[in-house]
């Protein structure tokens, strides 16, 4: 293999690596530690993710084609660019002939080991996802893992979820220990390799956000000179520079004590208010995140000792990453949640449509009224679309950078925030996906955007939002009926992604009801939160039985959430003849009402 085809190889791993992190990143919240390139005696891990539920091991393959696992064995079969297939059974290996279960249990055998001579015992959960975008899965028999998934499927996130519950009923995991384990370990794997071979060196490094965000690190195969080149350039961006662990310096501990103070004055003096301290507590927040220095905003406050400064700190911290303060303006990143559903024609036209990029002229109208409305001093679009969870999940930095180009009419083209291709779907459903904009203001004056009266000045411009991407998905698919389209609002960047949401939420509780035939008589309904803040839904009526789990790890209440959503749901779609009763259980009432009905081992042949 030429020079050339290692480079490209390992571009496109990196790349594949990349997708998969950002597109499970959303998954995890702030207990959660995401390491890259934790070395090991038995080789080098992709991805690993250390929570209070659990460990799991994740080994990323890039590979195109329709991949078959047979009793551990991998393959695939290779197809060209006019998809003919060209060649069958491949192998799926490693240099070392290792197939991709072999490389990720390799490793996960040797942390469990190393956690057992540390008195930890947790089990080490094993993924393989695969990354590239023509990946497919053909033949699947023990595949040796506990996930086989591509990273591009619809139901990834939930079998993740699944994954990580599965070890729900285990001991709480000592993440601070675990984690401390993995680094003394990787430092010691990797002085042994540079003993041997010396370009082997390579770094460890976690996500430098309180949310789980992406460290992106050179890997053991990278060439020390190669990896100083791409830390500068756009497609290889690290968000922390330090290679190791350390103890906080004298600096960040004068730093969290300071801040720690002004947050208890703002909080004791509440109700006399003075907005220029608040302001310049804002800044010190702001300086913290931009620079990376998120170890003294964590330091800062005891969350179970000063409860009330923590949650001024988290509103601080929010407002912050969504927004750049500059000497003349502030730049707020905003979004548009888009509920969208694009369905496949039944004779076939348009079934390879593809739709990268929204209407700019539409955008540009739209963004002229939101202008207008908000008394602004400018506001842009970018024409892609974007997953929430990976805008939340994106560094400051990065963020504050993309707001940058987005306000010099550039697209973000920043490698963590990758775009959605949307395409239709030859089953109808719904997904929701966000439009990303930027809104200079004059520092000195308030931007109110989540108000009900600014979201009703609004509302006529989200016809425009909508139809610019209708409209080129409408030309693609040559059909004007193919594709539905709403745009629900504008908002800040977290409380817009929260409120898309929520209204996902609502429609799959909504399209659950609506399969419920019983029109009259009474219905009971019980649901409770387990400890991966998933909420478990049980609908009994006098005819049929529902249960349904949906994830809301990402709510600060999951229940009070969920309670809403389900009351708008039933509202809208159980007849007022139904009498209706939701109760708010603990788990092993939820499990008595489940198993009194069928639903659990007991009640199934």
């Amino acid at each position: 293999m030429h020079a050339s085809d290692e480079e490209a190889r390992f571009d496109a791993g990196q790349a594949g690596e990349n997708h998969v992190a950002w597109r499970i990143a959303e998954l995890f919240n702030d207990e959660w530690v995401m390491l890259r390139g934790y070395m090991t005696r038995a080789g080098e891990n992709d991805l690993l993710m250390i929570g209070p539920a659990g460990i799991i091991a994740v080994e990323v393959k890039s590979v195109a084609g329709t991949v078959h696992v047979r009793d551990g064995v991998w393959t695939r079969d290779k197809y060209d660019r006019f998809d003919n297939l060209v060649e069958r059974d491949l192998p799926i290996q490693d240099a070392s002939g290792r197939s991709p279960s072999q490389q990720v249990n390799a490793v996960a055998d040797a942390l469990e080991q190393r956690l057992r001579v540390n008195k930890v015992q947790v089990p080490v959960r094993r993924a393989v996802i695969l990354a590239h975008a023509k990946s497919m899965l053909g033949v699947v028999a023990h595949p040796g893992v506990d996930l086989l998934a591509l990273a591009h499927d619809q139901d990834l996130y939930q079998r993740l979820v699944e994954l990580v519950s599965a070890g729900s009923g285990q001991r709480v995991v000592d993440v601070a220990l675990v984690e401390d384990i993995v680094r003394r370990d990787h430092e010691y794997q990797t002085a042994r390799r540079m003993k041997r071979k010396p370009q082997a060196a390579s770094s460890i490094q976690s996500p430098s956000e309180t949310k789980a965000a992406v460290a992106i690190v050179p890997t053991s195969s990278m060439r020390p000179d190669d990896a100083a080149a791409r830390a500068s350039s756009d497609q290889f961006r690290p968000s922390a520079k330090l290679p190791t662990y350390h103890a906080p310096s004298e600096l960040e501990a004068r730093q969290a004590r300071t801040l720690g103070q002004d947050l208890t004055r703002l909080v004791l003096d509440r109700t006399n208010a003075d907005p220029a301290f608040e302001w310049e507590v804002r800044r010190k927040v702001s300086g913290h995140l931009q620079a990376g220095g998120t170890r003294v905003l964590k330091m800062a406050v005891d969350p179970v000792g000063a409860p009330d400064e923590s949650a001024l700190l988290k509103r601080l911290i929010a407002e912050c990453r969504e927004s750049v303060v500059l000497d003349d303006r502030v730049l707020t990143a905003l979004v548009v949640p888009i509920a969208w559903r694009w369905t496949a024609r039944e004779d076939g036209a348009g079934a390879n449509a593809l739709v990268t990029q929204a209407d700019r002229n539409w955008l540009n109208t739209v963004a002229f009224d939101i202008r207008v409305q908000l008394r602004a001093d400018g506001v842009w679009f970018s024409s892609h679309a974007y997953e929430g969870g990976r805008l939340l999940a994106l560094d400051a930095r990065l963020l504050h950078e993309a707001l940058r180009r987005m306000e010099q009419k550039l697209e973000p083209e920043i490698s963590e925030l990758l775009p959605l291709e949307l395409r239709p779907r030859s089953v109808p459903s719904w997904e929701v996906f966000y439009a990303l904009a930027v809104v200079a203001s004059d520092p000195d004056a308030t931007l109110e955007v989540n108000s009900e009266h600014v979201q009703r000045s609004l509302e006529r411009s989200l016809d425009g939002v909508a139809g610019a991407f209708e409209l080129p998905a409408s030309l693609a698919s040559k059909s004007n009926d193919a594709v539905q389209v709403s745009a629900e609002g504008v908002w800040t960047l977290a409380q817009g992604v929260r409120h898309g949401r929520q209204l996902a939420l609502r429609h799959l509780l909504e399209a659950m009801f609506a399969s419920h035939s019983q029109r009259t008589g009474r219905m009971e309904c019980w649901f409770t939160v387990d400890k991966m803040l998933r909420v478990h839904l049980l609908v009994c009526g006098s005819t049929t039985v529902a249960e349904q789990s949906y994830p809301l790890h990402t709510e600060e209440h999951p229940a009070a959430v969920f309670s809403q959503a389900l009351s708008q749901a039933i509202a809208a779609r159980v007849p007022r003849e139904l009498d209706v009763h939701v109760n708010e259980v603990d788990a092993y009432d939820y499990r008595q009402h489940a198993r009194a009905h069928g639903l659990t081992w007991i009640g199934r042949p």
